[in-house]
């Protein structure tokens, strides 16, 4: 590698960065016992993430084509290693997984040996393909020069709607702690997000993604690891939270468990059973959403566009191992987080008399109603004092609580987790910056990749071929501004949840992208019109069955009118990450007839070639 590139100072800078977020910690805990408002300190983490932003942005500044595209490949392994980890432990995963345990139990091993294997599938089979090849985007890699505009289209329109629906999800998710910590409204909150990660990119392209993705690796480990270790050392003697959950606090749960059975205060429904199948994740459903989750994340854009950052094959599957290993120290954590919670709620809450609350745990009121976070139910109910409380539960204040009455909102699991196990306040506003910096680190990546779709493959290969360096920069440029927008737009107008969301990306992604790519790279001379064939089919049907399934014909969720997809012989619905192997499954079905039919075609054409010139 010749010639300077960012990437050469990046220990410096990610020194630099962690030393910075600990001297901003440490202003914060000042601030704190002085009595500042818990506004003003939420604040000052969040200028901080913005300031990231705006210096990877400047840091990384260019005006030309190629090092805004793919940093003129000057990259190194364990740098894009932690940028593809970034991506990968987005705003959805960091603040959703632990409640998603609570909630379900193992049924978490979908998406944590989904991800993992998709990891490794990327390494394996797509990294050294991507860092050779001299295409700058997925579309590029899938149809090279020479190919149809039809088939360019189909690509440039499968990355974007998938790509597009994952971002809108990550937006969806700031809304959950944008108003309860930083003080903006949900609409404001959004605006500021897009705006600031479009400026960012729109300095720097790919290099400043790079970066900032780079830099927010580390700051996420730290946030999320201090209160965990904490919890862990402070619960269970030993501070490796990933091997002390299981003995120090599964046993004390279930010990419990086993007591509040025995006295007959709780039910089998009411104990914590983490291997509880709270999704319907059986048979079918359970191996194809675990596939599907695995085929999304090996061929995610966001996260391939990194390996053309790199020169050599062998550094971009060594890039791989290093985000294989990053990734699985978070997701490891995620089940300690979920348990050591409910240890926390036993401990505290279990065999209190509503009376006591005001007295043992005052903290419960304001998480329950009248404070930032609508975390615990008491009886069904969001409560902010006790009258409330013993109305909720019909009983008078000598009432003990059980299981049963007690409920905890899964989507702040992890916002509330320093709250719960009685940190300092201050880890909780460390754990809001992590949150925010996960989803920002999210939406940079996924906006980059669709501008860099619609520049490279629809701009400059359909609409204008052979256009200038210069006028692809412009136009690069001008794509994220006009994308930014229209997401900002979307997020008011699409009404599913982030899980639905986030679900209908995997299944796109795994249906449209992935059994193609694999295509690509084990049958390198299949015929472009032949994948693309495929490709529409499976995308499309895979489309047009999801939408039945989340929003029915009328196409409005939540009216009743939605599909119910079931198999023979099977007695459960299918999962919406499961449609992703049903689309993987309609790819094959069309492409081996087809296939089979275009060589015949193609040697009957080569016969009478021969015959006419013989």
């Amino acid at each position: 590698m010749t010639g300077y590139s960012p990437f050469s100072a990046s220990m410096s800078v990610i020194t630099m960065s962690v030393v910075a977020f600990g001297l901003i910690a440490l202003f914060a805990g000042i601030l704190q016992q002085i009595g500042a408002p818990f506004l003003y300190i939420s604040l000052l983490m969040m200028i901080f993430v913005i300031s990231l932003y705006l210096f990877s942005g400047l840091f990384a500044k260019t005006m030309r084509f190629s090092t805004f595209q793919t940093a003129d490949r000057k990259s190194y392994p364990v740098f894009t290693g932690m940028m593809i980890a970034t991506g990968t432990v987005s705003g959805a995963v960091f603040v959703l997984f632990p409640g998603f345990f609570y909630n379900n139990g193992t049924d978490f091993l979908v998406f944590f040996l989904g991800i993992l294997s998709g990891i490794s599938l990327l390494t394996v089979l797509f990294a050294a393909g991507l860092s050779r090849s001299p295409a700058a985007t997925l579309s590029s890699f899938l149809f090279p020069a020479g190919t149809g505009k039809i088939c360019i289209c189909l690509a440039v329109l499968i990355v974007f709607i998938s790509s597009f629906l994952l971002l809108v999800a990550q937006l969806k998710l700031a809304t959950l702690f944008m108003e309860n910590f930083y003080g903006t409204d949900q609409q404001s909150g959004i605006i500021v997000i897009v705006c600031v990660v479009t400026f960012s990119l729109l300095l720097g392209g790919i290099q400043s993604l790079g970066i900032t993705r780079m830099l927010a690796y580390p700051i996420l480990a730290v946030v999320l690891f201090i209160p965990l270790i904490w919890a862990s050392y402070n619960l269970t003697g030993n501070p490796v939270p990933q091997l002390a959950f299981g003995e120090g606090a599964l046993v004390a749960i279930q010990d419990i468990d086993h007591e509040m059975l025995r006295a007959g205060i709780a039910s089998e429904d009411d104990i914590f059973n983490p291997v509880k199948d709270g999704r319907n994740f059986e048979g079918l459903n359970y191996i194809a959403s675990l596939l599907s989750v695995a085929f999304a994340f090996a061929s995610m854009p966001h996260l391939l566009q990194h390996f053309t950052t790199l020169e050599k094959g062998s550094q971009a599957r060594r890039s791989g191992i290093w985000a294989f290993v990053l990734i699985a120290v978070m997701l490891t954590a995620v089940p300690a987080i979920a348990v050591f919670a409910k240890l926390d709620l036993y401990t505290l809450l279990l065999g209190l008399q509503l009376s006591d609350i005001p007295a043992e745990t005052p903290w419960v009121f304001a998480l329950s109603g009248q404070g930032k976070l609508p975390l615990i139910s008491i009886c069904g109910q969001l409560v902010s004092n006790l009258e409330q409380s013993i109305a909720a539960c019909g009983q008078s204040g000598e009432y003990f609580l059980s299981p049963s009455d007690i409920s905890i909102n899964p989507d702040y699991l992890l916002l509330s987790f320093a709250i719960l196990n009685n940190l300092p306040q201050l880890l909780t506003l460390l754990l809001a910056a992590g949150a925010l910096l996960a989803v920002f680190a999210a939406v940079d990546g996924l906006l980059l990749v669709m501008a860099n779709t619609v520049t490279t493959d629809f701009y400059n290969r359909v609409i204008r071929p052979k256009s200038p360096p210069g006028v692809r920069l412009f136009m690069n440029r001008f794509f994220l501004v006009v994308i930014a927008a229209a997401v900002i737009v979307a997020e008011r107008l699409l009404v599913l949840s982030t899980q639905d969301l986030f679900a209908l990306s995997i299944a796109l992604t795994a249906a449209g992208l992935f059994p193609a790519m694999l295509c690509r790279v084990l049958a390198p001379d299949t015929n472009s019109r032949v994948l693309g064939l495929s490709m529409f089919v499976s995308f499309s049907v895979t489309l047009a069955v999801l939408v039945l399934t989340v929003a029915g014909p009328d196409l409005v969720p939540a009216t009743g009118d939605e599909i119910q997809l079931t198999f023979p012989l099977l007695n459960e619905s299918m999962e919406i990450l499961s449609f992703g192997i049903f689309g993987t499954v309609l790819f094959l079905v069309t492409l081996v007839p087809s296939n089979f039919i275009y060589n015949r075609m193609q040697n009957a054409s080569d016969r009478k070639s021969i015959n006419a010139t013989g």
